[in-house]
């Protein structure tokens, strides 16, 4: 097969890509998540590697890829739109917990933290 045919079966994927969402493919909805050091051991890479293309996935192929730290924990394909809501709320939850905790380090106001986060999107 050339990679021209092979391609077309990783719909644009690089071959790292194409390997981590074979397998999480195969997981589908919360209940059937892949750990994510399990997930890095089938496909040879360290579980840094294997979170930033996890990441990639979604961001730039639109892949719906959710994951969980609960039981159990792992990677999967969300199938339901109660799965994306629940996936939404639990990364916005995420996110802003992380700006309290950065406006408490910096002992500034949550706003101020906010504010600045607006910047750095502005200056992407």
């Amino acid at each position: 097969m050339t990679a021209d045919q092979l391609d077309i079966f990783q719909q644009g994927l690089s071959d790292e890509e194409y390997r981590v969402w074979e397998i999480i493919e195969a997981h589908r909805g919360r209940e059937n998540a892949i750990k994510a050091d399990a997930l890095a051991w089938k496909v040879g890479l360290d579980g840094v590697r294997v979170r930033e293309i996890v990441s990639h996935l979604i961001r730039e192929h639109g892949k719906l890829i959710g994951s969980s730290t609960g039981n159990p924990p792992g990677f999967y394909v969300i199938t339901d739109r109660e799965e994306l809501e629940r996936q939404i709320r639990s990364l916005r939850h995420r996110g802003i917990m992380c700006l309290v905790r950065a406006a408490a380090l910096s002992k500034s106001s949550i706003e101020e933290i906010f504010r600045q986060g607006r910047l750095d999107i502005d200056g992407m």
